[in-house]
């Protein structure tokens, strides 16, 4: 990694290198991108609003959502809905994927309260003091994908 942060430096100037630096261990704030995924079992939304987001350690950072939703379908009977809302967090199994936990009734189902992220990846440039952070939550019957922009 060291020897590709001097051929960066080299080729680009210091500058250039510094823009794209590590994520800081602080608190950032933003807002979340609207989403909405529908198929013929259910649909997953998020509302549009505040989030932060903190990366405390290689293997864990918070996130917080307005609110997502998550709603079964079951044929002729009244779909279920579920309301997720408030700090999240990530656990991280490798750099890309591991499980998001929501803080939510022991009423809901673990794999509601605790489902699967993947494709996770987060973009920082230090100079505009910028982070793009973007995965997907992967419930039994939908996935929703994430997309937020926070500046420190």
């Amino acid at each position: 990694m060291r020897l590709i942060s001097l051929i960066v430096i080299f080729l680009f100037g210091s500058s250039f290198a510094a823009a794209f630096a590590a994520v800081p261990d602080v608190l950032f704030r933003g807002t979340v991108t609207p989403l909405l995924t529908r198929n013929a079992a259910a649909y997953c939304s998020a509302d549009v609003g505040p989030t932060s987001f903190q990366r405390s350690s290689t293997d864990q950072a918070l996130i917080s959502f307005p609110n997502i939703y998550y709603a079964l379908f079951n044929g002729a009977d009244a779909p279920t809905y579920f309301t997720l809302s408030g700090t999240a967090r990530l656990s991280f199994a490798n750099a890309h994927h591991g499980k998001i936990k929501f803080d939510q009734p022991d009423t809901y189902p673990a794999d509601v309260r605790q489902p699967v992220f993947s494709q996770y990846s987060e973009t920082y440039n230090a100079t505009l003091g910028r982070l793009i952070v973007k995965f997907q939550i992967v419930f039994a019957s939908c996935t929703l994908d994430v997309s937020n922009i926070y500046w420190n």
